[in-house]
């Protein structure tokens, strides 16, 4: 008699956990026939979860025979939120939402029950007998892998709010019947958290903007869109279908970005941001033509007025009826356009300031550029003039290529100062790599947005865990590509425009010193989500939501 041996690898679980902000405010009792003295305390809400692996996920079964018990992975959840929470999972093989099969090289197993045919599933226990979970009924024994995010556990509102961890554990079972395929079958489940427990789910940007009350505006190709500084904590967590696309309007100028949810549970631009800073005097007094886009916290990321307790710089911020305002003290150059703050057209001004917010928009006969999505050339493009760089065939064009479309918009370029949104930042001169919650506060983003952080711990370094979320290679395929699409714009550097189609530089809001912030930096082959450079460098900003 032949035996086939089927092994069965049940990998690791994908988790996402989501927060929002709410607030608890507790008022102490004044003294009567005296001054009333109010106290208000803020308490956020803080929800999480982590998984820990207590043996394996994997098997090896011969044909005609079943195994139940298949590893344990304990899921701890701490959250105050006083209206509960819920917990939801998908099969997600191939990293593909909704793929409940084990995957072979030659066949797939689906999930089932039973002893008909080959099959998988999973089974879910409450920990906890203090603060515990509530499974649901299909998965207080082996139940299938569901196909779309399905409520699995939940905790019911007012159940014993504080933030002490509760636990489930996941295990998983497996029949293979006496003719199933020698192979190796590979499964996936992610867990996702939500909160608080009567949030309803939805899949798309439209829907959780719909289901949030948000109405659409109008942009300057004529159409709507939900508008980007209408973005919360609550709208990002809802949308559960990852690698979901929408467009959004900016409503400071009118100005349409694509965005998507990742895999990181984060909301992200996926393309370049492209706002042109103005300066009122140039737009009032010189060039009536000239549109002043007013920032300030009803449409930027501006979060703080004073520092006193913040790590930030507010140069140039106003503050008045609970609105901060930032006027800029230098506008976006323009190489094709009359300049507001008076240097030269027709060139890049070398504007090495480590301190002053200076930004570049860069067109080719006042066109914007557009970078291919799957050309790029080593030795980089110089201020698109290279006959070899510019064209329908060639590494960059005036109109959107196909592959990529809008994705592979250059965007405009800024200095360290301007991303961070200040006339004036050379208070910031202690490293935060390992405290990011020092990094400044505010961002030239829209509101709702920020800027990205490096950190020491990769967890916390957005670009870092974003990439560790689509790959555990070397490979950028998927930063460079669909669905993130972060282009090589090259940087402004001493009056060049260098390593454009080569090397895509993002700023983030970490310091390093008095001279250099940390970034992204990005090619084809090489990706360092901790790099540093000179603050004074026009680099690509990419915002990612709250």
């Amino acid at each position: 008699m032949v035996t086939h041996i089927a092994k069965l690898l049940i990998t690791t679980l994908s988790l996402v956990g989501f927060t929002g902000i709410t607030a608890l405010l507790c008022l102490p009792a004044s003294a009567a026939d005296n001054a009333s003295v109010n106290t208000t305390i803020l308490v956020n809400t803080a929800c999480g979860m982590t998984a820990t692996t207590n043996a394996a996920h994997s098997a090896v079964l011969t044909n005609g025979s079943e195994k139940t018990g298949i590893g344990t992975t304990t899921i701890a959840v701490t959250c105050n939120d006083a209206a509960g929470f819920a917990v939801y999972a998908v099969g997600y093989a191939n990293t593909t939402l909704g793929n409940n099969n084990l995957v072979g090289t030659h066949s797939n197993i689906p999930t089932g029950t039973g002893t008909a045919s080959s099959n998988w599933g999973m089974k879910l226990t409450s920990v906890n007998s203090e603060r515990p979970i509530t499974i649901e009924s299909d998965y207080s024994d082996y139940g299938i892998v569901p196909n779309e995010f399905t409520m699995v556990a939940h905790r019911d509102a007012a159940t014993d709010p504080n933030g002490a961890a509760s636990s489930i554990t996941t295990t998983y079972r497996a029949y293979v019947s006496p003719t199933q395929a020698a192979d190796v079958y590979h499964g996936v489940v992610r867990y996702v958290l939500v909160h608080p427990s009567t949030v309803s789910p939805v899949f798309s940007f439209d829907d959780a903007f719909l289901a949030a009350g948000k109405e659409k505006v109008t942009a300057n190709d004529g159409n709507k869109y939900y508008a980007m500084q209408d973005m919360t904590t609550d709208i990002c967590s809802r949308i559960l279908a990852f690698d979901d696309e929408a467009k959004l309007v900016d409503t400071r100028d009118g100005k349409t970005y694509f965005v998507t949810k990742a895999r990181d549970g984060k909301c992200w631009m996926t393309q370049n941001l492209n706002l042109d800073i103005t300066i009122p005097s140039y737009a009032e007094d010189n060039d009536p033509s000239t549109t002043y886009i007013a920032l300030n916290s009803n449409n930027t990321d501006l979060n703080i007025y004073e520092e006193a307790g913040l790590y930030s710089a507010t140069s140039g911020y106003s503050y008045e009826n609970d609105v901060i305002k930032w006027t800029p003290s230098m506008a976006t150059y323009k190489n094709d356009a009359t300049h507001e703050n008076g240097e030269a057209t027709g060139s890049i001004t070398s504007g090495n300031d480590y301190n002053k917010p200076r930004s570049w928009s860069l067109t080719v006969n006042n066109k914007d550029v557009y970078q291919k999505g799957t050309t790029f050339t080593s030795a980089g493009c110089n201020y698109f003039t290279d006959a070899n760089c510019v064209g329908a065939n060639k590494t960059f064009n005036t109109e959107p290529f196909a592959e990529n479309g809008m994705h592979g918009h250059l965007g405009n370029y800024y200095n360290w100062t301007a991303a961070i949104a200040t006339n004036d930042s050379s208070s910031l001169t202690e490293n935060t790599h390992t405290n990011t919650a020092m990094n400044p506060n505010n961002s030239i983003c829209p509101k709702g947005w920020r800027l990205t952080r490096s950190a020491s711990d990769a967890s916390y370094n957005d670009f870092a865990y974003l990439r560790v979320q689509y790959s555990n290679s070397n490979s950028n395929t998927y930063m460079l590509y669909s669905p993130l699409w972060f282009v090589r714009a090259g940087r402004v550097f001493s009056g060049s425009l260098n390593n454009s189609g080569d090397i895509g530089y993002y700023w983030s809001s970490t310091v390093y010193d008095a001279n250099l912030a940390y970034d992204l930096d990005i090619s084809s082959s090489g990706f360092g989500p901790s790099s540093t450079n000179y603050r004074f460098v026009g680099f690509s900003v990419r915002c990612m939501a709250r």
